[in-house]
């Protein structure tokens, strides 16, 4: 737990990821600018599968509520749309 909380820290994670986005996309553009298409796509590949775990338990949890009962969606705060 308190290394989840550490490397959520990262200036990576920062501002949901796009930090993390963008050295991925970067790294995939001169991976392709150098002949190393292979490298790039892995790197960005890995970019995303990270993103993607670090959020999947938030909206897992969030469907689980919902398909509860609306009452349980209260405990998450008001809808922002």
């Amino acid at each position: 737990m308190i290394l989840e909380y550490l490397i959520s820290q990262l200036p990576l994670f920062g501002y949901g990821g796009a930090p993390l986005l963008v050295l991925a996309l970067a790294s995939w553009y001169v991976g392709a600018r150098t002949g190393r298409d292979r490298l790039g796509r892995v790197v960005a590949r890995c970019a995303a599968v990270v993103l993607l775990l670090r959020r999947l338990p938030d909206l897992l949890l969030l469907s689980l509520d919902g398909a509860f009962g609306p009452e349980c969606l209260g405990a998450w705060g008001r809808r922002s749309w």
